[in-house]
Protein backbone atom coordinates (compact mmCIF):
# COMPACT_ATOMS: atom_id res chain seq x y z
CA UNK A 1 0.00 0.00 0.00
CA UNK A 2 1.69 3.01 -0.89
CA UNK A 3 1.08 6.74 0.73
CA UNK A 4 -1.43 8.18 -1.68
CA UNK A 5 -3.35 5.14 -1.04
CA UNK A 6 -3.43 5.51 2.93
CA UNK A 7 -4.00 8.90 3.08
CA UNK A 8 -7.49 8.00 0.54
CA UNK A 9 -8.21 5.66 3.34
CA UNK A 10 -7.66 7.51 6.70
CA UNK A 11 -11.54 8.30 6.87
CA UNK A 12 -12.68 5.12 6.62
CA UNK A 13 -9.75 3.17 9.08
CA UNK A 14 -10.24 6.21 11.48
CA UNK A 15 -14.12 4.87 11.23
CA UNK A 16 -13.90 1.63 11.42
CA UNK A 17 -15.07 0.44 8.06
CA UNK A 18 -12.13 -0.64 6.37
CA UNK A 19 -12.54 -4.63 5.20
CA UNK A 20 -10.18 -6.21 7.74
CA UNK A 21 -7.00 -6.92 5.17
CA UNK A 22 -7.09 -3.15 3.84
CA UNK A 23 -6.80 -2.30 7.98
CA UNK A 24 -4.35 -4.86 7.90
CA UNK A 25 -2.39 -2.97 5.56
CA UNK A 26 -2.98 0.38 6.53
CA UNK A 27 -1.47 -0.69 10.14
CA UNK A 28 1.50 -2.12 9.07
CA UNK A 29 2.06 0.81 6.27
CA UNK A 30 1.39 3.52 9.45
CA UNK A 31 4.11 1.42 11.39
CA UNK A 32 7.03 2.00 8.40
CA UNK A 33 6.27 5.14 7.20
CA UNK A 34 7.26 8.40 9.08
CA UNK A 35 5.56 10.66 6.44
CA UNK A 36 1.52 8.76 7.46
CA UNK A 37 2.32 8.60 10.57
CA UNK A 38 2.45 12.32 11.27
CA UNK A 39 -0.80 13.09 9.02
CA UNK A 40 -2.53 10.45 10.92
CA UNK A 41 -1.17 12.06 14.59
CA UNK A 42 -2.22 15.27 13.01
CA UNK A 43 -5.83 14.08 11.73
CA UNK A 44 -6.33 12.31 15.26
CA UNK A 45 -5.93 15.62 16.94
CA UNK A 46 -7.89 17.43 14.62
CA UNK A 47 -10.50 15.23 15.39
CA UNK A 48 -9.95 15.76 19.16
CA UNK A 49 -10.47 19.22 18.65
CA UNK A 50 -13.61 19.17 17.03
CA UNK A 51 -14.90 16.69 19.31
CA UNK A 52 -14.71 19.18 21.65
CA UNK A 53 -16.61 22.14 20.53
CA UNK A 54 -19.81 22.77 21.71
CA UNK A 55 -22.43 22.10 19.39
CA UNK A 56 -24.34 25.11 18.32
CA UNK A 57 -28.39 24.91 19.28
CA UNK A 58 -30.37 26.58 16.39
CA UNK A 59 -31.68 29.93 16.96
CA UNK A 60 -35.78 30.77 18.13
CA UNK A 61 -35.77 32.64 14.50
CA UNK A 62 -34.32 29.45 12.78
CA UNK A 63 -37.11 27.66 14.33
CA UNK A 64 -39.82 29.93 13.41
CA UNK A 65 -38.09 29.87 9.89
CA UNK A 66 -38.16 26.44 9.62
CA UNK A 67 -42.32 25.65 10.70
CA UNK A 68 -43.59 28.77 7.97
CA UNK A 69 -41.40 27.10 5.28
CA UNK A 70 -43.18 23.35 6.42
CA UNK A 71 -46.70 25.53 6.26
CA UNK A 72 -46.27 27.06 3.23
CA UNK A 73 -44.78 23.52 1.39
CA UNK A 74 -48.35 21.60 3.35
CA UNK A 75 -50.21 24.30 1.74
CA UNK A 76 -48.76 24.23 -1.41
CA UNK A 77 -48.88 20.11 -1.70
CA UNK A 78 -52.83 20.25 -0.55
CA UNK A 79 -53.71 23.32 -3.13
CA UNK A 80 -55.48 20.98 -6.31
CA UNK A 81 -52.96 20.95 -8.85
CA UNK A 82 -53.51 23.23 -12.03
CA UNK A 83 -54.00 20.30 -14.39
CA UNK A 84 -57.07 18.69 -12.22
CA UNK A 85 -59.74 20.25 -14.77
CA UNK A 86 -57.72 19.31 -17.72
CA UNK A 87 -57.28 15.83 -15.95
CA UNK A 88 -60.88 15.35 -14.86
CA UNK A 89 -62.35 16.44 -18.78
CA UNK A 90 -59.52 14.09 -20.72
CA UNK A 91 -61.05 11.17 -17.93
CA UNK A 92 -64.72 12.32 -19.24
CA UNK A 93 -63.71 12.45 -22.73
CA UNK A 94 -62.45 9.04 -22.40
CA UNK A 95 -65.24 7.56 -20.61
CA UNK A 96 -67.30 8.49 -23.85
CA UNK A 97 -65.21 7.59 -26.65
CA UNK A 98 -63.78 3.89 -25.03
CA UNK A 99 -66.20 1.86 -24.03
CA UNK A 100 -66.39 -0.33 -20.45
CA UNK A 101 -67.19 -3.82 -21.34
CA UNK A 102 -65.57 -5.06 -24.47
CA UNK A 103 -66.64 -5.95 -27.63
CA UNK A 104 -66.87 -8.74 -29.66
CA UNK A 105 -64.86 -8.10 -33.24
CA UNK A 106 -66.58 -11.41 -34.67
CA UNK A 107 -67.13 -10.93 -38.48
CA UNK A 108 -69.80 -13.16 -38.49
CA UNK A 109 -73.34 -11.53 -37.25
CA UNK A 110 -74.70 -14.44 -35.68
CA UNK A 111 -73.87 -15.01 -31.88
CA UNK A 112 -72.06 -11.95 -31.55
CA UNK A 113 -74.49 -9.53 -32.73
CA UNK A 114 -76.99 -10.72 -30.17
CA UNK A 115 -74.63 -10.58 -27.61
CA UNK A 116 -73.82 -6.94 -28.08
CA UNK A 117 -77.27 -6.02 -28.38
CA UNK A 118 -78.61 -7.88 -25.60
CA UNK A 119 -77.79 -5.96 -21.79
CA UNK A 120 -77.48 -9.17 -19.86
CA UNK A 121 -74.85 -10.20 -22.12
CA UNK A 122 -71.82 -8.14 -22.60
CA UNK A 123 -68.81 -11.05 -23.74
CA UNK A 124 -68.77 -13.08 -27.13
CA UNK A 125 -71.17 -15.75 -27.55
CA UNK A 126 -68.75 -17.49 -30.05
CA UNK A 127 -67.72 -21.05 -28.31
CA UNK A 128 -64.05 -21.32 -27.60
CA UNK A 129 -63.59 -23.70 -30.27
CA UNK A 130 -64.68 -21.68 -33.33
CA UNK A 131 -62.70 -19.00 -32.09
CA UNK A 132 -59.99 -18.33 -35.29
CA UNK A 133 -56.18 -19.32 -33.93
CA UNK A 134 -53.34 -17.42 -34.85
CA UNK A 135 -50.55 -18.69 -37.41
CA UNK A 136 -47.42 -17.92 -36.49
CA UNK A 137 -45.51 -15.41 -39.45
CA UNK A 138 -43.40 -17.40 -42.21
CA UNK A 139 -40.10 -15.24 -41.12
CA UNK A 140 -40.69 -17.53 -37.26
CA UNK A 141 -38.19 -20.74 -36.97
CA UNK A 142 -40.54 -22.35 -35.38
CA UNK A 143 -43.55 -23.85 -37.56
CA UNK A 144 -46.27 -24.70 -36.56
CA UNK A 145 -48.26 -27.92 -37.58
CA UNK A 146 -51.46 -27.38 -39.58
Amino acid sequence: MNCSRVTELFIDYQDGTLPPDEAAQMRAHLASCPTCQREWSALQEITRKLDQLPSPEPSARLRENFYAMLETHQRDADAPSPFALAKSRLDRFFELLLPRSPRCSSPSPSPCSRAASSPARTSCARPPSSRPTRRPSRKSPISAPR
